[in-house]
C-alpha cells in the first residue's frame, strides 16, 4: 500500500472516522455518514481532494463519481460495490479495499441505497451529480426514498 495512503487508512481508523483524506500536509476526517462528506468537499475545498489519497468506510458507484469528479489519487474503502469499482477503472483511480459486495444497502437495510440507485446508468461526472443532486432534493423533500 502506498505510503499516503496507509496514512489515509490509518487516520480513518484511529478516529473512528466515516472519511479520511491525506493531501500534503493537509489532512481532513469527517464522522458524517452517506455521500454527505465527500459532496461538501467537492463544493467547498475541491483542492483538497485533488490527487488525495482518501480512505473511506463504504464506496458505492455516486460516492466513487464524486471521487472521479474530484480527481483523486487514490481511495482505500472497507467495503466497495461492484458499481463503484467499475467507475474508478473506467477512470484510471487506482483503488484497494476490504471487501466488495455486489450492491451498497441503504440505511433501514431493506433495499439499495438512493444514492447508488440514482446514479445507476449515469455515464458522466456531470450527469452522476446531476442525479446525486436531484436524488438528494427529492429526499430533503420527503418524496424520495431512504
Amino acid at each position: 500500500m502506498v505510503k499516503e495512503l496507509l496514512k489515509a487508512k490509518k487516520l480513518l481508523e484511529s478516529s473512528a472516522g466515516t472519511l479520511a483524506v491525506v493531501n500534503g500536509e493537509r489532512n481532513f476526517v469527517s464522522h458524517e455518514r452517506g455521500i454527505k462528506p465527500l459532496l461538501g468537499l467537492l463544493r467547498n475545498d475541491p483542492e483538497l481532494i485533488k490527487g488525495a489519497y482518501i480512505a473511506d468506510k463504504v464506496t458505492g458507484r455516486a460516492s466513487a463519481w464524486l471521487l472521479v469528479a474530484g480527481n483523486v489519487g487514490m481511495l482505500y474503502t472497507d467495503v466497495l460495490s461492484r458499481h463503484a469499482a467499475k467507475v474508478l477503472e473506467d477512470s484510471g483511480i487506482p483503488f484497494e479495499y476490504g471487501s466488495m459486495t455486489d450492491g451498497i444497502v441503504n440505511r433501514r437495510g431493506d433495499g439499495p441505497c438512493p444514492m447508488e440507485s440514482a446514479t445507476e446508468g449515469c455515464a458522466s461526472t456531470e450527469e452522476a451529480i446531476a442525479a446525486i443532486e436531484k436524488k438528494l432534493e427529492a429526499l430533503r423533500a420527503g418524496t424520495g426514498e431512504q
